[in-house]
């Protein structure tokens, strides 16, 4: 069994992961903190792990889709999910720190209309 990623309707992603457990089916939701709010990783989705049958998986409400491949829901294997299952702190994905920029530090633009500028 490996996991697949399910697409949910705007802010649902609790309620499918709710509608799945019920089902047995295992699901994993990672979250982080945005300025003092919690809020899932990617806002719209979720993984779900998946046997042979997926049907009642599009049938649950608030499911937009599977992500597929082909015919058949495109899999991810575990050790993406134990990345971000590893990274957790206290039940939220730490992401890692950009570099901090002092005021004045040349820094130079990698994309849009000023690529290969350098700016202060």
């Amino acid at each position: 069994m490996n996991w697949a990623v399910v697409q949910t309707e705007a802010q649902r992603e609790h309620a499918v992961r709710l509608l799945l457990s019920r089902l047995e089916l295992e699901t994993y939701l990672p979250r982080i903190k945005v300025r003092k709010r919690i809020t899932p990783l990617f806002p719209g989705y979720l993984f779900v792990r998946l046997g042979q049958q997926f049907y009642p998986v599009l049938w649950t409400p608030h499911v937009i889709r599977l992500l597929m491949a082909g015919a058949q829901p495109a899999r991810l294997p575990d050790e993406i999910i134990n990345q971000f299952r590893n990274r957790e702190r206290g039940g939220l994905v730490r992401l890692p720190q950009p570099p901090r920029l002092r005021l004045g530090q040349p820094v130079k633009v990698i994309r849009g209309s000023f690529e290969g500028q350098i700016g202060l």
